[in-house]
């Protein structure tokens, strides 16, 4: 007698097409960084810079404001601005990639809420 588990592995086939998670959420400390691939909350494409963050005293965003420095990005919305910081844990720093702005010799970074109400790192599996 078939034990149902080894029925039901029998049966499932997976193709190639099959989509099953390739993209997984990265939690902000499993950021490895200096530059992550992301998504942000309107599912664009993000190019996440340096490592999330919790507020200015965090060596992260010391690490991340240093990095965006010495690689000439530049900051357009930077974390000051962001409303009621208090209600968020990460943050960091992205920008949209895809986007040609040719008018301009640098990258504009913005700070986002890292999480999906933000922007959020994903990996390939």
């Amino acid at each position: 007698m078939k034990y149902i588990n080894y029925f039901i592995q029998e049966k499932l086939k997976i193709n190639s097409k099959s989509k099953i998670n390739k993209n997984e959420p990265l939690e902000p400390k499993e950021i490895e960084g200096p530059e992550t691939p992301g998504k942000d909350y309107f599912d664009e494409d993000v190019m996440i810079i340096g490592w999330p963050f919790k507020d200015k005293n965090d060596q992260n965003y010391k690490k991340t404001k240093e990095y965006i420095r010495t690689h000439g990005y530049r900051i357009f919305y930077d974390l000051e601005e962001i409303e009621d910081k208090d209600m968020f844990d990460w943050f960091c720093y992205a920008y949209v990639t895809g986007v040609s702005n040719e008018s301009i010799w640098y990258q504009e970074v913005n700070c986002y809420v890292y999480g999906p109400e933000g922007a959020q790192g994903y990996s390939e599996k």
